[in-house]
């Protein structure tokens, strides 16, 4: 817990009405956004500050693609002159996850079912634990023998002979098309799933979280097996959130908190979405800090683009999009020459939700490769 304002320098000003200094405030929480064209630096100015900020605050970082295992422990600021790195820290990669770690109809969404598969799915898991015992083999019994009538031809009830061999109870018959749908999707990914004699190490994350400093969490690049990890692993810690105060760090931001089409409702929102907006927007009671990094604010959930305190837009900004927002008419005069390499020159733009701003020049341009 933060007894004062933690104070991180993001750079050299240029103009503004404010230092370019991130804060967080007394009990911890901030809320950032970092945006910028692929290559112009994001990543590379949210590692700094994440580095520096950990000298203060636990850090759970969520990583699509590992790359944040070596650029924050080897020094992320490796061109500057007071160079840092992440320490005591556990890197949790290669591991397995269990069925029943999916109790939930929107992990089941974040997995790619459909919305009425995800339902009788998660029923399943919940319901059959004692039968399956996190064996995707006999859970793929469960599957192949949910019964698509009532009755069959000599009268027996075949939801009585459902619940007597699995003990679950099944209110109607599954319809033929979404058995089939549950049972293709299921084949195509239990290769996810922990299984007896299985090599692959299983983390109880509670404990990481709670044993270790920082934790970098490797997640899957393939975007439905990430939202479903990340979400599942959120719900994990959440009961924990008033005591470690931690800031958590979420790579690719479109992937894990995207978008979604306005014809969804909130029942079909993956895991992923759901836990992340309610760090957004319920953290800050918590000593909570977030920290989303992106390409484009339109790329993320809708619901959420206002709730970010502090946004940082870094390199030349050319989207007309947000224009009617006073951070995005700032961005257009942001210099960034993608010809330039890694360390060319760029300015970066720091705007709070109050009004206040800085367009600076970071204080790194990139990480050692």
């Amino acid at each position: 817990m933060l007894q004062q304002q933690l104070k991180i320098n993001l750079g050299t000003p240029l103009k503004g009405n404010v230092e370019p200094d991130l804060v967080f405030h007394r009990l911890g929480w901030q809320r950032i956004l970092i945006e910028g064209e692929s290559g112009a630096g994001k990543s590379a100015h949210a590692k700094d500050i994440v580095v520096r900020t950990s000298k203060n605050k636990k850090i759970c970082i969520f990583s699509l693609k590992g790359e944040w295992e070596k650029q924050v422990t080897e020094y992320s600021n490796y061109y500057n002159a007071d160079k840092q790195k992440l320490t005591n820290y556990k890197v949790l990669a290669d591991y397995s996850i269990k069925i029943s770690d999916f109790k939930d109809t929107d992990d089941w969404i974040s997995l790619g079912f459909t919305e009425m598969g995800c339902s009788i799915i998660a029923q399943l898991v919940r319901g059959g634990r004692k039968y399956y015992e996190d064996d995707p083999k006999k859970f793929q019994r469960l599957l192949n023998a949910l019964p698509i009538r009532e009755v069959d031809y000599k009268g027996n009830n075949l939801l009585n002979d459902y619940e007597e061999e699995f003990g679950i109870e099944l209110n109607s018959a599954i319809f033929p098309q979404i058995k089939q749908s549950i049972i293709l999707r299921f084949v195509n990914i239990k290769e996810w799933f922990w299984f007896p004699e299985d090599e692959r190490p299983y983390y109880d994350f509670i404990r990481e979280w709670i044993l270790n400093d920082h934790l970098i969490i490797n997640i899957s690049d393939n975007k439905y097996k990430a939202r479903a990890l990340c979400g599942s692993i959120l719900k994990k810690l959440k009961p924990h959130h008033k005591t470690t105060r931690g800031l958590f760090v979420f790579e690719e931001g479109r992937v894990l908190f995207p978008v979604i089409s306005k014809l969804e409702s909130d029942l079909l929102l993956p895991s992923s979405i759901k836990e992340i907006y309610d760090i957004l927007t319920m953290g800050r009671k918590e000593g909570v800090a977030i920290l989303v990094i992106t390409q484009r604010e339109e790329q993320l959930y809708e619901p959420s683009r206002a709730h970010f305190f502090a946004k940082i837009i870094i390199g030349k900004f050319i989207s007309t999009k947000n224009l009617d927002k006073m951070e995005y008419r700032l961005a257009l005069g942001l210099k960034w020459d993608p010809n330039a390499g890694s360390t060319g020159y760029r300015t970066a733009l720091i705007y709070y939700k109050t009004g206040r701003w800085s367009v600076y020049e970071p204080r790194i341009s990139c990480c050692k490769s």
